[in-house]
């Protein structure tokens, strides 16, 4: 035994013509051509089964000549006739692969034409910026960021150039919508957690220091991070605990033995 049987010809048929309802023109054309193949290779589709299986093929053709993707390519109804099912196999499968390769480089295309629309935003912005035209600046910023939610790291390139410009009002928040993306964007936690510091919101600060501790392991230069804010906030105790898990993990950070030098006295009395 070779080749389609009955079954799974009939099953081919029912799967190109449901593509073509839903006008999924690439699948609804290679499981057509499917189904001309398996029937052309058969060596046991004959008599009875053979006679309905032409009535089905003809009228999965009807359906798929209702698919505009298809007619506008083929310019006119399927050319069809008994005895060509493999060479009609073939042709269906050319079609499904044109088509395809169309759809590619249409998408292409569009991907192209987002990425030059985010880029000439982000230039009005540097312009704005550079005009102190402020305003302007964080309506831009917003309205492309909005637009385009899914383009990878475009809040952290937001909340990048607006820290450039010592925004950092506006850093903090468009850094948190890049966190709240991802949570595991390094740069939008070191961006936001400047932001907090330089805005005066250490408790802040500290929440995202935690959390990238969290996130990202416990990396020495973050306990730093986080023990100079501590510290800032006059806790001496926890200040201690920070720099020294730092000192403890690399002892050639000056800073981490700074602090616990400072903070030692007033813990240890």
């Amino acid at each position: 035994m070779s080749g389609g049987t009955a079954k799974s010809v009939k099953e081919d048929i029912a799967r190109a013509t449901g593509y073509a309802r839903r006008f999924m023109a690439v699948k609804a054309l290679r499981a057509g051509a499917s189904a001309f193949e398996g029937y052309a290779s058969s060596t046991t589709i004959m008599g009875r089964a053979k006679f309905e299986l032409e009535v089905l093929m003809m009228d999965m053709l009807r359906e798929l000549e209702l698919v505009q993707d298809i007619k506008a390519k083929i310019k006119g109804p399927f050319k069809y006739a008994r005895g060509t099912e493999a060479k009609f196999a073939l042709a269906l499968s050319a079609l499904a692969m044109h088509l395809e390769a169309q759809e590619r480089k249409k998408l292409e295309t569009q991907v192209q034409e987002r990425l030059g629309r985010i880029a000439n935003a982000f230039d009005k912005a540097r312009e704005s910026l550079r005009e102190k035209n402020l305003p302007s600046a964080r309506r831009i910023l917003n309205t492309v960021c909005e637009q385009n939610p899914a383009e990878p790291n475009i809040y952290t390139n937001a909340a990048k150039l607006l820290a450039e410009a010592g925004l950092h009002p506006d850093v903090l928040s468009f850094a948190e919508k890049a966190m709240e993306i991802n949570p595991k964007d390094a740069q939008a936690f070191a961006l936001a957690v400047e932001a907090a510091k330089q805005i005066g919101e250490l408790p802040k600060a500290e929440t995202l220091l935690r959390e990238a501790l969290k996130n990202f392991g416990a990396h020495p230069k973050t306990y730093v991070s986080l023990a100079r804010v501590l510290y800032q906030m006059g806790r001496w105790d926890q200040a201690y605990d920070a720099a020294r898990a730092a000192y403890d993990r690399d002892n050639s950070l000056a800073e981490a033995r700074e602090i616990v030098e400072l903070t030692e006295k007033r813990v240890m009395g």
